[in-house]
């Protein structure tokens, strides 16, 4: 792993304890340290936030360390989806730093204790069962979140990677692949062209560009959330990119003959639209996620493609059976989302 402690030392050398009051300033000094590829370093760029930090800025005492790094390393986990192991492993790191800069003794991680209730120290047994019920379903609904025990993680986390909004799903499908699904929502003013570290994207899958109220999506590989998730400002404007003939493109959904359903993708301009494979998805969202990929589609001829919604959508999600077209779904194309057209 990177020397988070070194780095954290040295930006405590440079700043004093003061930088610990400016999050922007003590993240920028630490992370240029460590390696740009890190798992730690990913981690400090997406989850060292105010809250973050804040614990950690105020402890005082060994005990009050250890206690600010566990906080701050359930913090990661909870808030940002992150491995435990690099979240603990970072939080304990700047604890430490700081605890030795300070000349206190450094906490380290240890296991946690399974505190066990002295005999006679509750009510009546059922009450006790009652208890004990309801922690292992609250425990159960937190897991639940958290893992994709059931295919995918119960109701979306969510963070922000500069102006993108960012909220996600954590899946595994029948055949054991993890996948992340993370919806995206542009609220700045630049165009942003949103890419994934490692090449952890979904085989194929195109990086949307999106500008100003763009809405997004991405399919990467792993349980990872936003860790692989990056960024960058291009000069694209809006407009410009609402000129290209992929951002004109609308859809809607009907019913055919037989009362199945079908969708309807209308390229209203004059020229082929040449399309990759998993550039054309389907999704719903809420308590879970649902995605399908729209198959056998290679091109946008000028007009309206009909598109059998039962021989043409392969799920990504195991939970999709059933799945068709509807007030409550999306068309996304090239990870952009298309807008849906009422038809006459």
């Amino acid at each position: 792993m990177s020397n988070v402690r070194d780095a954290v030392l040295s930006a405590l050398q440079s700043g004093g304890t003061d930088v610990l009051k400016d999050v922007d300033r003590f993240r920028g000094l630490v992370i240029k340290q460590l390696d740009d590829k890190s798992k730690e370093r990913r981690a400090l760029e997406i989850g060292c936030d105010d809250q973050f930090l804040e614990a950690l800025a105020g402890a005082g005492g060994k005990d009050e360390f250890s206690a600010a790094a566990k906080a701050s390393a359930a913090y990661l986990s909870d808030s940002y989806v992150m491995d435990p192991e690099v979240a603990t492993y970072v939080s304990y790191e700047i604890a430490g730093a700081i605890a030795e800069f300070l000349g206190i003794d450094a906490p380290c991680a240890g296991r946690r204790k399974v505190r066990t209730a002295k005999k006679g120290s509750f009510g009546a047994p059922g009450i006790i069962a009652l208890v004990l019920s309801l922690c292992l379903l609250a425990a159960g609904f937190y897991a639940t979140h958290l893992n994709p025990i059931f295919g995918c993680t119960l109701f979306p986390s969510s963070g922000k990677l500069a102006d993108i909004s960012c909220e996600w799903y954590g899946i595994r499908n029948s055949a054991g692949q993890e996948l992340t699904v993370i919806f995206l929502r542009n609220d700045g003013e630049d165009t942003i062209k949103m890419s994934s570290a490692d090449n952890h994207a979904l085989k194929a899958s195109v990086m949307p560009s999106l500008a100003t109220g763009d809405e997004g999506l991405m399919v990467l590989q792993g349980l990872g959330g936003m860790t692989y998730v990056q960024g960058r400002q291009i000069p694209a404007t809006k407009e410009s990119l609402e000129s290209t003939p992929t951002r004109q493109v609308t859809w809607r959904y009907a019913t055919n003959n037989n009362g199945s359903k079908k969708i309807l993708i209308t390229n209203p301009t004059d020229k082929i639209i040449r399309l990759y494979a998993n550039s054309v998805m389907l999704t719903s969202r809420g308590a879970t996620a649902k995605v399908c990929v729209i198959e056998g589609l290679d091109y946008l001829n000028p007009g309206t493609t009909e598109i059998d919604v039962v021989n043409s959508l392969r799920p990504i999600t195991p939970n999709t059976g059933g799945m068709v077209p509807g007030d409550d779904t999306d068309l996304y194309l090239n990870g952009v989302k298309a807008p849906l057209d009422s038809g006459d």
